[in-house]
């Protein structure tokens, strides 16, 4: 889980999961997807890496952007909803 600042402003936007690795993603996005749930990769590819810029390595960055995923949420997310999400991504996990 994200740690928070002692007075922290919340957007409510994004819930982001950062993954031991990319394959783990992965297999956590195709059950999503298998469950119609849209996860999204917020930070990829890392901004160094985008075609009309200049490329320079940020190793950090491009680490971490292969490896989050933000899950759906929303004020109208109902329980069922939030249990299939939560479902989805720990089928995976305990797989790996």
């Amino acid at each position: 889980r994200p740690l928070f600042p002692p007075k922290p402003e919340y957007n409510y936007g994004h819930y982001p999961l950062v993954f031991d690795s990319e394959n783990y993603l992965l297999e956590v996005v195709k059950n999503l997807k298998e469950n119609n749930i849209a996860g999204r990769r917020y930070f990829y590819p890392s901004l160094n890496e985008l075609p009309y810029l200049q490329q320079q390595p940020c190793p950090v960055s491009e680490d971490i952007s292969r490896r989050v995923l933000c899950l759906p949420l929303y004020p109208g997310l109902e329980e069922k909803e939030i249990d299939l999400i939560i479902e989805s991504v720990i089928k995976i996990i305990v797989q790996c």
